[in-house]
């Protein structure tokens, strides 16, 4: 009863927002990869290839380690084509440029942050990290009783 009460006081324009940027995002990706096929010389019709990402992606809810896109898109690679190799090859350059990615943004997030002084009194001040490879802060604020409070999260 309580799910149900708390799904019916949702704002319909936020869920809306939220699915639109959801499937913005779902595009993307789609595109991420049939552009790293272009070279492979793979032509595949975008409606299979959104189609490979979307069941991969549902898929992934029900699979431990989050392993079943990458199982759709290579599936989808080889009843296509027959080749073996170019679609693992291609999932594996396209996990690459996502660890790339994050890591870009992780580096950009913490320049920022320390551009507006966010880490000055925060974690990194107060302890000494041995071998910390990234070190990717969220900072979010939020009203409380007693005013506004800033909160960081360092993700190591």
């Amino acid at each position: 009863d309580q799910v149900v009460t708390e799904l019916m006081g949702l704002k319909k324009m936020w869920v809306l927002a939220a699915t639109a940027i959801w499937l913005i995002n779902q595009v993307l990706v789609t595109l991420r990869w049939a552009v790293l096929l272009n070279p492979l010389g793979y032509r595949i019709p975008f409606r299979f290839l959104f189609r490979s990402t979307m069941v991969g992606h549902f898929a992934n809810y029900y699979t431990p380690g989050e392993w079943a896109l990458e199982a759709s898109w290579i599936f989808t690679l080889v009843s296509w084509t027959g080749d073996k190799l170019k679609p693992v090859l291609s999932v594996m350059m396209d996990k690459l440029l996502a660890l790339i990615s994050t890591i870009m943004l992780g580096l950009i997030s913490l320049l920022i942050s320390s551009y507006l002084g966010l880490l000055d009194g925060g974690l990194i001040s107060e302890y000494e990290f041995e071998n910390v490879i990234l070190i990717s802060p969220l900072t979010w604020t939020h009203s409380t009783k007693k005013g506004r409070e800033e909160k960081t999260l360092y993700i190591l």
